[in-house]
């Protein structure tokens, strides 16, 4: 977390701002939106009995593993300080191509952030908010979702003004423009990446295999069984209980072998599938050999024989 003294202006405008109900922070990538969640929250919530943070970045975000939006509601009361959370996975460490999950994820999980009658929700994004490829669409859709009481936009420039602009002007939603403060530091994709697979392999350090059935289990199948598929084991309310990594699924007893931390399997009650493959023994991103091609510019489909290889069988 960038260091961000107490005492500077944008933290004092922000603490001094009365803030309440839902506040959204927007930010290009490497612009400070998580260290001024951070220390809101940490401030903030010294001052209230109950406050609650929806983390909404699925690669760099820090309340859940990658992959996930995660809400966190934090109470306090005679027996001490509580906490809650609910996780919706969206199985991918980029918002690029899952607009929609990342919508009905930030949706699900206002409405259980509301249901608790919080007087402040704080509300971290990422940091993709470029018309190419879809961010601003993807911003106003949030800020429809969420009609949040405050928008806390945090610009080197202008880069926002294209999303700011829309909500401008509305009696019930105040936008307070910050500018990026000198001591973030930025990042390199090399760095994110790392990050992303230092976060993954503490979340699989302790995992274990265990077999699921899905005779009685629903199933979200997007992307094909194939060996280290990033899943999602859901509870009755298709939210995460955990993650998991396929090891191999046999389609004639409906049975897969997943690595996973998580102990109590009579609980899951659905399974979705991730964009996403990981090592299986140390739970690091595998970039498969089709994107890697891509990235060097040649453009290929895999053959039909190529998949089927790829898929575990009986």
């Amino acid at each position: 977390m960038e260091d961000m003294p107490r005492t500077t202006p944008l933290y004092t405008r922000v603490l001094g701002a009365g803030l309440s109900g839902t506040v959204l922070v927007l930010g290009g990538t490497d612009s400070g939106k998580t260290t001024l969640v951070r220390v809101l929250w940490q401030e903030l919530g010294k001052h209230l009995e109950a406050i609650a943070l929806l983390d909404t970045d699925p690669g760099q975000g820090f309340t859940g593993p990658p992959s996930t939006l995660t809400l966190t509601v934090r109470k306090q009361c005679s027996a001490g300080v509580t906490l809650a959370r609910r996780r919706y996975f969206i199985g991918n460490t980029s918002p690029r191509g899952h607009m929609l999950p990342m919508l009905a994820g930030t949706a699900r999980l206002h409405q259980e952030a509301c249901k608790q009658n919080v007087p402040l929700l704080l509300v971290d994004t990422c940091g993709f908010v470029s018309w190419e490829g879809g961010g601003v669409v993807l911003k106003n859709h949030k800020i429809e979702c969420l009609r949040p009481s405050w928008i806390l936009a945090l610009q080197k420039e202008d880069e926002l003004e294209p999303i700011l602009r829309a909500w401008e002007g509305l009696e019930s939603m105040r936008v307070m423009r910050l500018r990026v403060p000198d001591t973030v530091r930025i990042k390199t994709s090399a760095e994110r990446r790392t990050r992303r697979n230092d976060r993954f392999q503490r979340y699989f350090a302790h995992a274990s295999v265990v077999s699921l059935s899905l005779q009685r289990r629903r199933r979200f199948f997007y992307h094909s069984l194939q060996r280290g598929r990033l899943l999602g084991l859901l509870d009755e309310q298709d939210f995460l209980l955990s993650l998991g990594i396929l090891l191999a699924w046999h389609p004639t007893r409906q049975v897969m072998e997943i690595r996973t931390p998580f102990e109590d399997i009579e609980r899951v009650s659905a399974i979705r599938t991730g964009r996403l493959l990981l090592n299986p023994l140390t739970g690091e991103e595998v970039i498969p050999m089709a994107a890697l091609r891509r990235k060097e510019g040649v453009q290929e489909q895999p053959s039909a024989s190529e998949q089927s290889r790829h898929e575990t069988t009986d």
